[in-house]
């Protein structure tokens, strides 16, 4: 059994620079230490060896990370040595040491015994072990869950692995190569069948279409007789009788001739008549527009007087109002006087009573001061004097105390009354202001307005002379267009033949031949002789819409026409001439036409060249010759040719032009005469509105203009600066009154204090009197100042009264002022009505004569459109006789072109008929000529003919057979390679089923083992298992039957160690190593797997990273890793008893 003997390490990652061995043996050997001590960089060392190539899967960033990190490490170098004792191995040695290195660079080197080796040699050679990089019998840390999350297609392809079934593939993919070739080989084959068959059958209809082409031969020479002879028979017939109807329409023209001379007499005469109208009403608008526009003048006149009258009504309406005013303000005054008199007297009594009460007191103390002035007369006399002096003052103080008051009432009253003034001055102020704004907006809409009026009136002119020139132009632009019209006929017989082909519904009709050209009027005459009567064959797309027409002309019995089928028609290119003298061009050359139909052209004129003259001919004698003015020259030397009348070809280029031309004037002319009457109509309303207008901006001027009389404005601004002056007269005499006052009222206080020291040494000299007198002047005190208030009250209430005398007096002035305007604004519109009266019996008198304009002007509009529709019916009589002369005419034209289409027919069909014997004579020749062209049709339709068909027919035949075997070979090979197939897929899913079942039989057994439950592997697609995956389903013990995913982490490990276990019970490799696959399982569980890898690992190695006691007590062999310095170390562990350290810690006995 091949083992895994030991693992050298030197310069790998955690394990220094010093080379470290790991010894192993065969069974079960468990490597343990504590986190982060280096042990998972021994699985890392393991996978490197056997060829990974992902560095992130030994849990590096890049190849160069595996080095350990020290200074002097230049490479990683891991050795695995292998046991070879049973030559496994294809080498002829008991060991093999597969080793290899990795670079700073990232480089890696492999080596096999020392010798260096490619990496795909190593794989081989680990291979024929059954030993991969990538294998289910390495399960990394963490790794232990990717058998249970991977999916149900990843488990599948497993179990494909470890059957083996990669060989059934590579058979599948050969034989469908193999198919695939012989499918190949199948279509080649099919495809030159195909080809032969194709030839085989055009082989065949040429044999059958060779015999058939010399029976139409013989058929086409026979009938071709009895049509020509029995052809010239019918065309002799029908020259007399057309002849016979020139005779006839002839006489029909000359008396519509003279039909049409009176006609136009009578057109000439109503024109003339028209004219003299025209003028008449041309004069009679213009009388009309002149008295209009005098009545619109009194329109206007009246509106303003009409406004007038109401604004002047609405002034003496305000001047009534303000009169109403003033008669109440001046009772209100009136009342208030005779109260303030009423006061006075009152005041003027209580005065008096109150000056005899003082006179009584003051005789009273003049007795007493007698008394004391016998006593104190030298005092006496001091104080009189000064008692005097300040009774004096203190009568100037009180006067020029109440004038001061009074006054500051009056200033009062006059501020008031001009703040009033002035709010009344600003409003009208305002007013005037906004009106004046008003009229001046006003004054330029009116003028912009008239310009407007002017302007319309000025275009309503032009336009309405501009459409009077255009209706005439109109006229003669149509005779015109009529004329150009009526020398466009055609031949009525073929026309009404074509029209019934148009109106036939069928499609792939493009016209007749000179419908789809166009010619210089010089070249017409020469390619109408060229064409001949092929100018009249219809073009349409293929030969099936020529039946089609064909069969619809014989259904309606509507005549008979010759069709161009575009697709059959032969081309016929035009042989080279050598220009000489006289030669003009190609007749084809001649004629415009799209592209697309000059296949036809070709048919109708070949190589016809048109020449100058008839002189020139000689030079050209190989083509067939026609001369400008219609003389013909054929290749086989007859000519036709004499005075030669156009009977209608191809179009006049320069006709259509001037036709397209008139067409387009017309047009243009009948869109700006639409135009301008639209404009005119536009322009009508326009000045309408205009006018309107005007007459109300006129008014409105007015109005504002008698808005804007300033006497109002004016009478206030002087009342406001007479009030302003009485104002500050005041303030100036109240400031001198008030320094007055100043000045008496400190002499006051300067007396009465003399008075007093004067009073005091009085006192101290008569005592009682003194007493009694101060009684006295006390009592007199109180009724002075009872006084005094009396008489500021009697000041205050004169001068209320004096002011109140002033307003009314101005009251009544202005009351006088506003009745005399009031009789004035009364005259004024008197004034005014009577001119409005004037102007309305003259605006009621231009209506009439307006009214009579009116008449007078539809009068002669109904004349002249009666005269109008007079002359439009003369002239559609006279359009209808020219019309129909026209048609005559053009009815000549035809008939006479077909006497000579007929003449040159007979002469044609002579020569032509000369060449066939004469056998019968038939009348129904269509039949005949139907029986030649569709036989002629056919036999054209065979051409070319391959007399060898038969031949030939007969070899590709034989071709064909020889195929056609080969096909069926090649076909057998097929359904050989599909078995084998057929078959290789069914072994292989055989081969797939026994592994899977064996698998499935192993993993429900180790699962029941490992947990006492069921376990089951189920293929999701029993009938296609390959189209399906493969799920897990388990039912541990005491549970029920879970799927994969509802499971818990550590029902997912064991599950995914029992699928493991499974494994290698089916197909057992070399070697086991299991990385923490014991992280997610608790101690039972962990004992479980112990003593299963304990029973297996008597068929393999196993390698087991751990951390669990559990799983330490059942290995057959422990080693150690710890870290010291950053450095990992082997540490080797004795087992005395392993059920010892079951639930116990392991003890380092010995450093490796």
């Amino acid at each position: 059994m091949v083992y895994i003997k030991k693992i050298e390490m030197k310069g790998f990652k955690s394990y220094g620079e010093i080379k470290v061995t790991v010894p192993l043996s065969e069974g079960f050997t468990c490597i343990i230490g504590p986190n982060g001590s280096g042990k998972s960089n021994i699985a890392d060392a393991l996978l490197f060896v056997l060829g990974g190539l992902s560095a992130k899967s030994m849990r590096a960033e890049v190849f160069s990370d595996l080095i350990y990190t020290g200074k002097n490490t230049q490479y990683a170098e891991i050795s695995l040595y292998f046991d070879n004792s049973d030559n496994k191995f294809p080498v002829d040695k008991k060991e093999v040491v597969i080793t290899r290195i990795v670079f700073k660079d990232g480089r890696s080197i492999y080596k096999v015994n020392k010798k260096k080796e490619t990496r795909s040699y190593v794989l081989d050679l680990l291979s024929e072990v059954g030993i991969t990089p990538d294998g289910y019998n390495i399960v990394r840390q963490g790794e232990i869950m990717n058998f249970i999350n991977m999916t149900s297609l990843e488990r599948r392809e497993i179990i494909e692995d470890i059957s083996g079934i990669a060989e059934f593939e590579e058979k599948k993919e050969k034989g469908l190569r193999e198919l695939e070739r012989t499918e190949e080989n199948l279509a080649r084959v099919n495809l030159i069948i195909e080809e032969v068959k194709k030839q085989m059958d055009r082989l065949e209809n040429e044999k059958n279409d060779a015999i058939r082409y010399n029976f139409l031969k013989s058929e086409i020479q026979k009938l071709k007789g009895i049509f020509l002879h029995s052809k010239l028979e019918k065309y002799n017939r029908e020259l007399d009788s057309k002849r016979k109807e020139v005779i006839q329409i002839k006489k029909n023209a000359e008396k519509l001739n003279s039909e049409l001379k009176s006609y136009l007499d009578s057109i000439a005469n109503l024109e003339r008549v028209m004219e003299d109208l025209e003028e008449d009403l041309e004069r009679k608008n213009s009388e009309y527009l002149e008295i209009n526009g005098e009545n619109e003048d009194l329109k206007r006149k009246f509106s303003e007087l009409e406004q007038n009258i109401k604004h002047e009504e609405e002034n003496l309406e305000r001047n009534k109002e303000e009169i109403e005013r003033l008669n109440r303000e001046k009772e209100e005054t009136l009342k208030e006087i005779n109260k303030i008199e009423e006061d006075l007297r009152k005041i003027e009594k209580s005065k008096i009573s109150v000056e005899k009460e003082i006179n009584a007191i003051e005789s009273e103390i003049k007795e007493l001061e007698e008394e004391i002035e016998r006593k104190t007369d030298f005092l006496k006399r001091d104080y009189d004097i000064i008692v005097e002096t300040l009774e004096n003052q203190k009568e100037i103080f009180y006067e020029k105390k109440n004038k001061l008051s009074s006054l500051e009432d009056r200033k009062l009253f006059l501020s008031e009354r001009l703040k009033e003034k002035k709010e009344i001055y600003e409003e009208k102020k305002a007013e005037y202001t906004k009106n004046k704004s008003e009229l001046q907006s006003y004054e330029a809409s009116l003028l912009s307005t008239e310009e407007d009026i002017k302007r319309f009136e000025s275009e309503m002119e032009k336009i309405e002379s501009r459409i009077y020139h255009i209706e005439g132009e109109l006229w003669k632009k149509k005779e015109d267009l009529l004329r150009i019209k009526s020398k466009r006929s055609f031949d009525l017989e073929k026309d009404r033949v074509f029209k019934e082909v148009l109106s036939s519904g069928i499609r792939g009709i493009y016209g007749r031949v000179k419908d789809l050209g166009k010619t210089k009027k010089e070249y017409s005459v020469a390619l109408e002789v060229a064409g001949g009567r092929r100018l009249d064959y219809i073009v349409v797309d293929t030969d099936e819409t020529a039946k089609a027409c064909v069969k619809y002309l014989k259904r309606r019995k509507a005549g008979r026409a010759t069709f161009i089928p575009l697709n059959k028609i032969k081309r016929r290119t035009p042989r080279e001439v050598k220009k000489k003298e006289g030669f003009v061009d190609y007749a084809i050359n001649l004629v415009e036409f799209d592209d697309k139909f000059k296949p036809v052209f070709e048919y109708v004129f070949g190589d016809t060249v048109v020449i100058k003259n008839i002189d020139f001919a000689e030079n050209f004698e190989i083509f067939r010759r026609v001369t400008l003015d219609g003389d013909l020259i054929e290749t086989t030397g007859v000519v036709t040719g004499g005075f030669y009348k156009p009977k209608g070809g191809f179009a006049d280029k320069d006709e259509e032009t001037r036709q397209r031309t008139i067409e387009n004037e017309i047009k243009a002319l009948n869109n700006e005469k639409n135009e301008l009457e639209k404009k005119l109509r536009d322009l009508k309303e326009k000045l309408k509105n205009s006018t309107q207008r005007r007459m109300g901006l006129e008014s409105g001027i007015k109005t504002l203009k008698m808005r804007l009389e300033t006497e109002e404005i004016e009478n206030l601004e002087r009342d406001i600066k007479i009030e302003q002056n009485k104002l500050r007269e005041i303030e100036k005499n109240i400031q001198d009154l008030r320094k007055e006052y100043e000045v008496i009222e400190s002499s006051l206080n300067e007396m009465e204090a003399k008075k007093g020291s004067l009073y005091s040494e009085l006192m101290e000299r008569s005592g009682e009197e003194i007493g009694r007198i101060n009684d006295l002047k006390g009592d007199l005190e109180i009724k002075k100042k009872e006084y005094q208030k009396i008489d500021r009250d009697f000041i205050s209430k004169k001068s209320r009264l004096e002011m109140l005398n002033q307003n009314y007096s101005g009251i009544l002035e202005r009351l006088k002022e506003k009745n005399l305007y009031s009789q004035k604004m009364s005259l004024k519109i008197e004034e005014y009505k009577k001119e409005l009266k004037n102007v309305q019996e003259r605006c009621i008198e231009t209506e009439e004569r307006i009214k009579f304009k009116i008449k007078e002007l539809e009068d002669t509009k109904n004349r002249r459109t009666k005269k109008r529709d007079e002359l439009n019916n003369f002239r559609k009589e006279k359009d209808e006789i020219e019309k129909n002369l026209m048609n005559l005419n053009t009815r000549i034209s035809i008939l006479e072109q077909s006497i000579g289409d007929i003449e040159k027919e007979i002469e044609e069909t002579s020569e032509e008929a000369e060449l066939y014997e004469k056998t019968e004579i038939v009348d129904d020749i269509k039949q005949i000529d139907f029986k030649i062209k569709r036989m002629e049709r056919e036999k054209e339709s065979l051409e070319p003919i391959n007399m060898r068909a038969i031949e030939e027919y007969e070899e590709t035949e034989q071709r064909y057979l020889v195929l056609k075997t080969k096909y069926e070979k090649i076909l057998k090979e097929k359904e050989a390679v599909l078995e084998f197939i057929n078959k290789v897929e069914k072994r292989k899913r055989e081969v797939f089923m026994e592994t899977f079942n064996r698998i499935a039989e192993n993993f429900s057994s180790i699962f029941f083992e490992l947990s006492g439950g069921e376990g089951n592997l189920l293929i999701e697609n029993e009938a296609d298992p390959f189209s399906g995956g493969i799920d897990i389903e388990a039912k541990p013990r005491g549970k029920e039957i879970k799927k994969i995913a509802s499971m818990s982490g550590g029902e997912k490990a064991l599950t995914a160690l029992a699928f493991v276990f499974a494994i290698q019970r089916y197909k057992t490799a070399p070697f086991y190593l299991f990385d923490e696959i014991d992280a997610h399982l608790d101690d039972e569980n962990v004992r479980k797997v112990a003593e299963m890898i304990k029973r297996v690992s008597k068929e393999s190695q196993f390698i087991v990273i751990t951390l669990r006691d559990a799983m330490m007590a059942s290995a057959d062999r422990l080693f150690g890793v710890s870290m010291k310095d950053g450095i990992s170390r082997i540490v080797a562990v004795e087992l005395q008893d392993t059920a010892k350290y079951e639930g116990k810690k392991f003890e380092v006995v010995e450093e490796v």
